[in-house]
This record gives structure tokens, sequence and C-alpha cells, in this order.
């Protein structure tokens, strides 16, 4: 990766102010990781680091117009584990924590400030190719969540919003596709995506201003996904 400094023009007031956000991953190999911060301001900061030399390697800093509330850095793909891997007899399957971004897939940002953005392929475009989510702008982002909750292997976006709802996006077409908004009638403080009861199926938590909700998956749709997963690796017959 080439080293690279971008500054834009800021007073220090703007780069002292109090950071509202931080998102950092490392890389499957561990040698090197990215962060990304945002400040009250609305000032930001994205930089790749390299962790055996605990020297930077590439840094972009941005300024947003409203303070930035919610930072994520994802890939694309979900970190999941081939069912065909975990039945065969070979060893050689790496499995990388779950907490670690793939630097050979898209990693993407998500920044919700005046509205949310997701930067597409950081590591290449740098902060240049953005896509914001529509219908975002000015909807009090509080929380996010990043995961795969329509089992596609891909991730979805949730965002919660301090007008009472939640706008989830999925990734089609080469974009961010709105694709639904779930109606909480209270402000949404935080959304986790967790099995809270070791059934092996991670089940959607909302805290709101109201209380807890906990969304969960249809029983009868998971057994058909779990069924039609099944017949493709011709371990049941066809029903």
């Amino acid at each position: 990766m080439k080293k690279k400094l971008k500054n834009i023009l800021l007073n220090k007031d703007e780069k002292d102010s109090i950071v509202l956000c931080f998102s950092t991953k490392s890389f499957n190999n561990y040698k090197k990781r990215v962060s990304f911060y945002g400040c009250e301001t609305g000032y930001s900061m994205l930089a790749i680091v390299d962790s055996e030399k605990n020297q930077i390697l590439y840094c972009f800093a941005e300024l947003y117009l409203s303070p930035v509330t919610v930072v994520q850095l994802f890939n694309i793909y979900n970190r999941t584990v081939k069912v065909g891997d975990l039945i065969s007899d070979s060893t050689d399957h790496y499995i990388p924590d779950y907490d670690t971004v793939n630097e050979k897939e898209q990693v993407c940002l998500l920044v919700a400030a005046e509205c949310a953005v997701v930067y597409m392929n950081v590591l290449e475009n740098n902060l240049e190719c953005a896509i914001t989510l529509t219908n975002s702008i000015n909807t009090l982002i509080v929380t996010s969540l990043i995961a795969d909750i329509n089992f596609d292997s891909k991730n979805e976006i949730l965002l919660g919003t301090y007008k009472h709802y939640i706008l989830s996006y999925v990734y089609e077409n080469d974009t961010w596709e709105e694709q639904q908004k779930l109606d909480i009638r209270h402000p949404v403080y935080t959304i986790c995506y967790l099995d809270i009861n070791g059934e092996g199926v991670n089940d959607m938590v909302v805290m709101s201003g109201r209380g807890i909700h906990i969304f969960k998956h249809e029983p009868k749709d998971l057994i058909l996904l779990l069924q039609e997963r099944l017949k493709t690796l011709e371990i049941i017959d066809p029903v």
C-alpha cells in the first residue's frame, strides 16, 4: 500500500473536538489494522497502520456538516463457515476471527452524520467512492448494525434513529437499496444481533426509549432454509 497523507484545512478547535465514535479492525494476518474516528465537530480520520512497526501507512481526513454519530468498518460478504468445510475431513480451512476484515475483499466504511454514507472499497478508493443511503438525511442516526440477517451470505445495514424507526439496507445491483422501515415508536438507542437463548440462531435485540424489543426469526423459515442448503450438498433426499 502506498504511503499517502491528505490534509484538509481545519482550525485547531475542529481537530481537538470530542470523539463521539471509533471503529478499528485488524486484517486477517494481524500485520495491519484500519481505524476510523468521528468527532462532535464533524471532523473524522481514517488511518491504515502497520501493527508490527507501529507506523501509519495512510491516512485521510474528512469534515462533515454535523457530529459524526456512527462509524463501522466491514466486508460486504459475511464471515461464515461453509457446511461442506464442517463435514469434511480436511483441516486446512482457516477460519479468521469474526472481528477481523478480509483485506482481499472490499472493505467498506459506514459513516453517519447529517446523513448515512457508505464508502466502498476504502483500501483502493480512499473516501472517494461514496453511496448515500436513501431516506437517511436528517434522521438523527444513533446506532447501527452490520449483520447478515436474511441469510444470503451478505451483510445488511440497519440504522437506528432517534425518530422512532429502524432503516435496513441490502447490497444489490452494486448499490445499497432500502429494504424496510421498522417503526419502533420510540427513540432507538442500540441494536444487537446475538443468540440470547442458546438456540443456535441470532435474534435482533433493540433497546429503545420504551425498553427492550426482541425480534426472532420465524422457525418455519429457518427449517426450510436449512433443508434447502442441505439439499445442495446431497445430504438428504429432496422432499
